[in-house]
């Protein structure tokens, strides 16, 4: 990345930090619990896999882990990745560990699809968050453009399905197309081999490998080739798409213990996702401060900025499971001949959101009525 170290940093498969420093002008915080009387009979463990390396998506979640918002509770939180060549949706199997998966739809049905015991269990984004991406000097200027295109998927398996239904529905036979899914997603997404025209195009999330692109350095000038340099290339999914959620196994969900830590688990994640909302450079700072991006405040604040704007406001509630949006996420997935199967009841849980929601902090601002997104470019080099 232009104006940073070459070499990508190293992450740990799991991150579990310990209590942050104060934030200017706050007392130094203690372990305690957010849960209230959500507390497991046994020390608990929750593990949220997240599908990339560390981005504005992991903000909210280092909140947790900085925090120690559940160490009254007995629950350690931790953030993993998933490394190369290891199934994405494999769990610890181990009863004392919960294992949660953000996710889009199709990649985790995908692998529902494919024999994992996989169920939403609450909802994160209100829409679908990817974005087909060419540079200006692909000569690329619409979706017709793209047959016979190799197309790099900053993603999960699945997670061009709402690409591929879009090239279908412009004329586009999508076998035309040469897809090259990410090998190791727990590297920090690397622009250069789209601007460089190895690849045509990139399907990437607008939280953290668009902002990479903009930032990618032109191969003439060596400088970012910022917005002027990209096309993106419309994508008419239906609106109603549902963007990532939290899955889990349905195995993991059986013990007692289990469903009480992961129901702790979204209550802190609702106050991380709010604490991020509210106060998005304390936010970026908390998770600069887990050493583990290769990121700068500025990159991601804006990156923050861009979650917020796929979660806020939230009329039903952050976190609430939206079925019409599931639905219309399966049938788009259905249409890309990601998914065989329309959407079915027994892809919800609504059991651990529904324990969550009898223990909700009562200062916690699940709405976000008033947010506004923040006026705030990519930063260049």
């Amino acid at each position: 990345m232009v104006g940073r170290s070459g070499a990508a940093l190293a992450l740990s498969p799991v991150l579990v930090a310990g209590c942050r420093p104060a934030l200017p002008g706050e007392a130094s915080p203690s372990a305690s619990s957010i849960a209230g009387e959500l507390v497991p009979s046994q020390e608990m463990s929750v593990v949220f896999h997240l599908p990339g390396a560390p981005s504005g998506l992991h903000a909210p979640f280092a909140f947790m882990t900085q925090e120690e918002a559940l160490a009254a509770a007995g629950i350690s939180v931790g953030i993993a990745t998933p490394p190369p060549g290891v199934d994405p949706f494999l769990g610890a199997e181990d009863p004392v560990t919960v294992d949660l998966y953000v996710a889009s739809p199709a990649a985790a049905l995908a692998a529902r699809e494919a024999g994992a015991d996989l169920v939403m269990i609450a909802g994160l984004e209100r829409r679908a968050d990817w974005r087909l991406v060419t540079p200006i000097a692909s000569g690329i200027s619409d979706l017709a453009g793209l047959s016979g295109a190799s197309i790099f998927v900053h993603g999960l398996p699945g997670d061009a399905a709402t690409v591929l239904a879009a090239v279908e529905a412009a004329g586009v036979d999508p076998a035309t197309l040469n897809l090259t899914y990410a090998e190791d997603l727990s590297m920090p997404f690397d622009p250069i081999p789209v601007l460089d025209g190895t690849y045509a195009a990139a399907i990437v999330s607008s939280v953290d490998g668009w902002p990479r692109l903009v930032q990618g350095p032109d191969p003439v000038s060596g400088s970012s080739v910022g917005l002027a340099g990209l096309r993106e290339l419309l994508v008419d999914a239906p609106s109603a798409d549902s963007g990532l959620a939290i899955w889990a196994h349905a195995s993991t969900l059986v013990a007692a213990d289990a469903k009480i830590a992961a129901a702790a688990a979204l209550i802190a994640l609702a106050q991380g996702l709010a604490f991020c909302r509210d106060s998005i450079d304390d936010c970026a700072a908390l998770f600069l401060g887990t050493g583990t991006s290769d990121q700068d405040q500025e990159t991601v604040v804006w990156s923050v900025n861009a979650l917020n704007g796929r979660i806020w406001p939230s009329e039903a509630g952050v976190l609430s499971i939206d079925l019409p949006g599931l639905t219309s996420a399966v049938a788009t997935a259905v249409a890309a001949n990601v998914l065989s199967s329309a959407f079915s009841p027994e892809m919800v849980d609504g059991s651990i959101l529904e324990l969550a929601e009898a223990h909700w902090p009562a200062d916690l601002d699940r709405n976000g009525a008033g947010w506004t997104s923040l006026s705030v470019e990519i930063p260049l080099y």
